[in-house]
């Protein structure tokens, strides 16, 4: 009885164990999901309080890491465009109408993974500026898994700043494992200042990892493992 020494042996179970590892949760590190890039809206051309019209943007503004997937980014709501409108941001209002701190409309997108792969979510982030006081200083995500219902993702975070035109990038922080698609809303709402007004956005963005799953190939090659360890 002898051990299997073939080379062509000894380098398909090199293959494998390098294969097998490559597919491990752990090795696969944070990555910007998708980056949405707002240079190509232009709202110049509309009159003040416009209704908007859908979408927002398609999925060639958004910039996506491989194995992902995105929807157009829509507005849900009565939101509207503003006057002294600049191209290349969103200028929007009428997010928390009557200013009670519910949130009543927002910005939406899906994420999806491509195959049997799953995402897990660490950060979403917008960058923005509130135009003035009534504009409002809280801002939030919330997030639905694989079509559940929808939850806040992080915390509220307020913006004492108003009217100052300069883009600030908000990072909320939490985490969403082992999902197939998420439904993501920004969801501005009251939180003690304005209410309906208008805010510049210029990027929204999502951050995390797609954790490849082995496939059944991979299964069964690993369960071919111990044959090495057989004597002929």
């Amino acid at each position: 009885m002898i051990y299997p020494t073939h080379t062509w042996f000894r380098q398909f179970i090199t293959a494998l164990v390098s294969i097998v590892a490559l597919s491990l949760p752990g090795v696969v590190t944070a990555d910007t999901l998708v980056a949405w890039d707002f240079s190509s809206l232009d709202y110049t051309a509309l009159a003040d309080n416009s209704p908007l019209s859908n979408p927002i943007l398609s999925p060639s503004a958004a910039t996506t890491s491989p194995g992902v997937t995105v929807s157009d980014l829509t507005s849900q709501g009565l939101l509207s465009s503003v006057g002294n409108l600049i191209a290349g941001e969103g200028n929007f209002k009428n997010w928390d109408v009557g200013g009670d701190g519910i949130n009543d409309n927002y910005l939406e997108y899906t994420i999806e993974a491509a195959g049997p792969d799953k995402i897990s979510l660490d950060e979403l982030q917008v960058t923005v500026w509130r135009n003035g006081g009534g504009a409002p200083n809280g801002y939030a995500f919330d997030v639905s898994v694989d079509g559940g219902d929808y939850a806040p993702f992080g915390t509220v975070l307020t913006d004492d700043l108003a009217g100052d035109k300069i883009f600030d990038t908000f990072t909320f922080n939490d985490n969403i494992s082992d999902a197939a698609t998420l439904g993501i809303r920004f969801t501005p709402r009251n939180a003690g200042a304005g209410s309906t007004g208008n805010l510049h956005i210029i990027g929204l963005a999502a951050m995390g990892t797609l954790v490849p799953e082995p496939s059944s190939l991979l299964l069964l090659l690993m369960g071919l493992l111990p044959l090495h360890f057989l004597r002929r």
